[in-house]
């Protein structure tokens, strides 16, 4: 059944369900979004497209894992994928699947709404549905509570009224071996479309939107390097970090201090994506005053590896004394053998001590640290 929706003039979602999130926290990014130019995708952009793609037809039955022609890492990936919803399926009796399905909030009155979400499976044998969506970045980690993005594909698939009465979200990110779930009814579903969503949209659409510049929203929204509502923030934030370095030590509190690591580590961020972005436009042909452009370093590479081995071996060098062997690490291992990484015996054999300490702001999802292990800081 063909569902009511509404488009843009590129002929895609006004409010796409992957751009919610940001625009639930700066409402005005959606229209500031819409002046600047459309940019082509990258290629992690690409590469994501296509895993995506894979992962759907393998599902659907349309190819198998021999069809595809990706390298080991990547077949990996879609491997993974693929294997996590079959085990979702096959713990239900009946279920109903579908993969690559449009759905809408049409029917929660925002016809603007919509997307495509990689697969929904429903049990109604024990009153729940099953949105599952496949990441394949290994830049962001995603999770799956209260995701905007996710809950908004439940929504569409429950329709209004809803017809399950849970649901549950699953996030597949293969690449950074991540997969978390969250349930929640469809009550508290529903308050979250006709509440944070709709205000949302109704507010994007205003004439006088909110303005809210956070790293998160900043992050890939596209007119993040257009955008003086950010510019400003960074500024304010140099000047604290300023001032902060201009109050002697001794009076820095431990709260003013994490203020002072918080702006410095924002600012960074902020200029290394100024950096790629006049490189890009320099790359492009526009002047950037003040600066050029030239060639970094590189290093060298052999024309012919063969032809110089063998020159080495004329002239009385011993070449085997010119390699290096070192044995593939874990990860590498389970890449080329993917089913490894379910060989209980081939596990013990691995160890993984804990990471290093990290600050993190107080709502990262991770897990405490541990002090197991007082070797790092006694190297501090």
């Amino acid at each position: 059944m063909t569902q009511k929706i509404e488009t843009s003039p590129t002929g895609h979602a006004s409010f796409a369900p992957s751009s919610m999130s940001r625009i639930i926290t700066c409402p005005a990014s959606w229209k500031e979004s819409k002046l600047v130019p459309v940019a082509p995708p990258s290629e992690y952009a690409l590469k994501g497209t296509l895993l995506h793609d894979c992962t759907a037809k393998v599902l659907n039955g349309l190819i198998t894992f021999d069809d595809l022609t990706l390298d080991a890492a990547d077949l990996g990936y879609v491997r993974d994928a693929v294997e996590y919803v079959l085990n979702v399926r096959s713990q239900i009796d009946h279920p109903a699947m579908q993969v690559e399905t449009m759905v809408t909030l049409a029917p929660w009155g925002m016809p603007q709404v919509w997307g495509t979400a990689d697969v929904i499976m429903a049990d109604e044998e024990n009153d729940i549905l099953h949105v599952i969506d496949h990441k394949f970045g290994h830049g962001v980690q995603v999770f799956a509570g209260r995701n905007p993005q996710q809950m908004i594909y439940g929504a569409g698939a429950l329709g209004f009224p809803p017809k399950l009465n849970n649901i549950k979200l699953h996030i597949v990110q293969p690449p950074l071996d991540h997969y978390d779930t969250y349930q929640c009814t469809s009550e508290e579903v529903e308050e979250f479309i006709l509440g944070d969503v709709k205000d949302a949209v109704r507010e994007a659409r205003s004439d006088n939107p909110r303005y809210n510049p956070t790293e998160d929203a900043c992050r890939f929204c596209p007119a993040g390097m257009a955008c003086r509502a950010r510019y400003n923030r960074e500024m304010e934030a140099a000047q604290k970090v300023f001032a902060a370095i201009d109050t002697p030590p001794h009076q820095l509190t431990i709260k003013e201090l994490v203020e002072l690591f918080d702006y410095t580590e924002e600012i960074v961020n902020y200029r290394s994506e100024v950096a790629k972005y006049l490189l890009t436009k320099g790359l492009e042909g526009e002047v950037i005053p003040g600066k050029r452009i030239v060639a970094g370093r590189s290093n060298r590479k052999w024309v012919d590896v063969a032809k110089v081995q063998e020159y080495l071996t004329d002239a009385g060098y011993d070449v085997a004394d010119l390699y290096q062997a070192k044995f593939f690490s874990p990860a590498q291992v389970e890449k080329t053998y993917r089913k490894l990484k379910k060989d209980t015996y081939f596990q013990s054999l691995i160890t993984k001590k804990p990471g290093k300490p990290q600050l993190v702001d107080e709502d990262d999802k991770r897990p405490d640290y541990q002090n197991e292990d007082q070797d790092y800081f006694r190297e501090v």
